[in-house]
């Protein structure tokens, strides 16, 4: 079974991410919400920024 964590796209989160192990990394699939306001565009570079390095892959 897979755990479904909505997560805000915030440093902190990303943090989090990269710090769980990887035995937990296995059983969830984190969605991460976008919120805009005024600082759309630091969000969207957090975004870009932070995924490759703080999730790691894993086989379906």
């Amino acid at each position: 079974m897979e755990y479904v964590p909505i997560l805000r796209g915030k440093a902190g989160e990303f943090i989090a991410l990269r710090n769980t192990s990887a035995d937990v990394q296995a059983h969830i699939r984190p969605l991460l919400e976008v919120h805009p306001d005024q600082r759309l565009a630091d969000v969207v570079r957090t975004f870009a920024r932070h995924p490759a390095s703080t999730c790691r892959a894993t086989s379906p």
